[in-house]
């Protein structure tokens, strides 16, 4: 598991009883610039592939307002490692500008297969993170907060919203 905080990155090897910094503070990880570090989001590692990791960044930059209520426009950039996290690609996600991210899951047996909880809604990237859909049809364009995959049918998934709990069967086309 991955977690950034203030611009650096921990690990943990051991389902998260300890952790170690990957980066010191202002060191910038191979492929991530600071300002992206420092706007991590979430991180998910691909379960059928522990290399593949994929992190989110951007969120609204509204100093004392909600993020539901900020209305200032982010560039979502989204970040795809094939080695574990030592070296990132950067994808900028236009589609997704002005979006904060809150959640990231992975298909757990497709890596390239993978959902982002939005402020607007949930979107799937079926090439890993190249292009993305909306797949929010039932959500009412709620600021989902949190997502969850089950692990034995992927197309089963959980959105925690600030409308509710949605569940989908068919990976996101309805909830």
């Amino acid at each position: 598991a991955s977690e950034a905080q203030n611009g650096w990155v921990f690990e943990s090897a051991d389902g998260g009883y300890t952790w170690a910094k990957v980066n010191d503070s202002g060191e910038v990880l191979s492929g991530l610039n600071d300002q992206l570090q420092a706007g991590a989001y979430d991180f998910a590692f691909a379960p059928s592939n522990p290399q593949r990791v994929y992190a989110a960044f951007g969120n609204k930059t509204c100093a004392g307002v909600s993020a539901v209520d900020c209305v200032a426009d982010t560039k979502l950039n989204f970040a795809r490692s094939n080695n574990g996290g030592s070296n990132w690609q950067v994808l900028h996600l236009d589609a997704l500008s002005g979006f904060s991210v809150s959640s990231l899951v992975v298909d757990a047996d497709d890596e390239d297969r993978l959902w982002l909880g939005t402020t607007e809604g949930v979107w799937l990237s079926k090439d890993g993170g190249d292009s993305w859909q909306a797949v929010s049809a039932g959500l009412s364009n709620a600021f989902v907060k949190s997502l969850a995959a089950n692990a034995f049918d992927p197309n089963v998934l959980l959105a925690g919203t600030s409308r509710g709990v949605f569940l989908t069967t068919d990976g996101g086309a309805s909830w």
